[in-house]
């Protein structure tokens, strides 16, 4: 039996749906001028499918929430086979999308006052119905490429602010695969789209980040013009890749705490946990000794983590006793070490988080005024 929820998300994907017509997307050209469709405002208000992030403010806690027509906007619902096509005015015009982009950029990413994962969630969903509403147009050139750089900078961003949320309120993975289709296609835009890409070495740098060792990646970066590959983020970007293919966590972590760009750093902090992992299973053999110890403060400046994070690392792996927590040397024993049975969360980085709080986070997103070289 169909429930109600899903007879509403019907209705939802009658107002904005990419339609299927001989395997081919049908192209409809927007003329909706506001960040959400009239019926849908209409809809949602009606269903109470608001999010508190898009009502008007009321003291009435009795009475039913009314959208606020410069805060709502249209959420993403999924394409569903044999609808009629989307009408344009249920399609947000480019300049619309844009505008939403850098609403939700400016006025919900920076708030402080709720937990930032119902930001995240919110977000999210508001920028695939952007993607999906640029893709039934067919969009692509300057406005397509414009639209793709500030989304995959939010989904970097969200990466590492949300890398240490609890499994059940953010999935890595899936921020991570959205990331991914957004930067190959943002990737194809920048190749196919004729004119200079001032941004176009951040963003391969990001793409070979966010992907360390993948043969794709690399193969793709080396096959860059020269005038690219020879910038100073995409140059870096190679090294690190070097570095991380070739095991090398101290060189690893001095180009990636080096690395102008707070972006490419919130990018490659996903593999930070994995490089020191490593680290401690190479100096467990390199250092085994039964009575020699090696000292905690060049660990930390080493692997570039404080020393309770180390501690809890090396404990871990059973590297270090786990009832110590205030101790100055690490004792390695090659027999002792083993790789955790459970994932190991990433943690915040100092350098990285120090970086962030001097800028502002909306600006940062939009390529206003970042760090980008």
């Amino acid at each position: 039996m169909r429930t109600q929820k899903n007879v509403i998300r019907d209705r939802l994907a009658k107002v904005s749906m990419e339609t299927e017509r001989t395997g081919e997307i049908r192209v409809v050209q927007g003329r909706c001028e506001t960040m959400c469709p009239v019926a849908e405002m209409r809809l949602r208000e009606r269903e109470g499918l608001l999010h508190p992030f898009e009502i008007i403010a009321s003291e009435d806690q009795t009475r039913r929430p009314k959208a606020d027509p410069h805060k709502i906007v249209k959420s993403y619902s999924r394409p569903a086979a044999g609808r009629s096509g989307p009408s344009p005015a249920d399609i947000r015009h480019p300049s619309v999308l844009l505008k939403t982009v850098k609403y939700l950029f400016k006025k919900i990413v920076p708030q402080t006052d709720v937990d930032w994962v119902q930001v995240y969630d919110f977000v999210f969903d508001r920028l695939r119905a952007v993607r999906q509403d640029a893709v039934i147009q067919g969009l692509d050139g300057t406005v397509a490429i414009t639209l793709f750089e500030h989304i995959v900078c939010f989904h970097v961003y969200a990466g590492y602010r949300l890398c240490d949320a609890a499994p059940e309120v953010f999935d890595p993975i899936i921020n991570h695969q959205h990331l991914l289709e957004c930067l190959k296609r943002l990737l194809r835009l920048y190749s196919c789209t004729p004119g200079q890409h001032n941004n176009r070495h951040r963003f391969e740098s990001l793409y070979l980040l966010h992907n360390l060792g993948s043969t794709e990646s690399l193969h793709h970066g080396l096959n860059l013009p020269q005038s690219i590959k020879k910038t100073l983020t995409v140059s870096k970007a190679l090294e690190l890749n070097w570095a991380y293919l070739n095991g090398n966590y101290v060189r690893f972590f001095r180009i990636a705490l080096g690395l102008q760009d707070v972006l490419c750093q919130c990018a490659i902090h996903r593999y930070f946990q994995q490089v020191r992992l490593h680290a401690l299973q190479v100096m467990s053999v390199a250092y085994s000794s039964k009575n020699c110890c090696y000292p905690l403060h060049s660990l930390e400046h080493q692997l570039c983590a404080e020393r309770a994070a180390i501690i809890k690392l090396a404990q871990l792996c059973g590297i270090l006793d786990t009832s110590m927590h205030c101790v100055h040397n690490i004792q390695f024993q090659r027999d002792k070490f083993t790789l955790p049975t459970t994932s190991v969360s990433n943690c915040h980085q100092t350098q990285i988080d120090n970086k962030l709080e001097k800028l502002d986070i909306g600006d940062l997103l939009l390529g206003q005024g970042d760090e980008a070289t």
